[in-house]
């Protein structure tokens, strides 16, 4: 599985945890949407549309964060192995571009498998159960 598919499973638990809570603290937030007009979609489309955009953050910000690292590396064993200019160099961590753009889409992708369930919750919920709860 390797430490990339172990991080994967962590993040995913931790996206659905996170949306699970915010579902339930939004719960009377949600009853008053609904109550006010709001339709089973919109709230679904609300929790999908949140996911997605922090997933999508959290890709870019993973991306950069990544990059920056690698490069760092590269310059610290460029260093230690004394070359010196862009003829000695050499780079061991380079990524084609296509891996960024495969690891944006496939947290997209993750985003929106992870919300499914907390979002079918948020449409299903009474409007008069959620506003008496405190």
């Amino acid at each position: 599985l390797g430490f990339g598919g172990i991080g994967m499973i962590i993040a995913v638990l931790g996206m659905f945890n996170t949306l699970t809570i915010s579902l339930l603290e939004r719960t009377k937030e949600i009853g008053l949407m609904v109550s006010l007009g709001a339709r089973s979609i919109d709230m679904r489309l609300l929790f999908v549309f949140e996911a997605v955009l922090l997933s999508l953050f959290g890709a870019v910000l993973g991306i950069v964060g990544a990059t920056v690292l690698s490069a760092l590396v590269n310059w610290l064993l460029n260093l230690l192995a004394g070359t010196r200019g862009v003829d000695g160099a050499f780079w061991l961590f380079s990524y084609p571009w296509w891996l960024f753009v495969g690891a944006i889409l496939f947290m997209l992708v993750v985003g929106f498998v992870v919300v499914w369930l907390p979002a079918r919750r948020a449409e299903k919920i009474n409007p008069i159960d959620a506003l008496r709860r405190e």
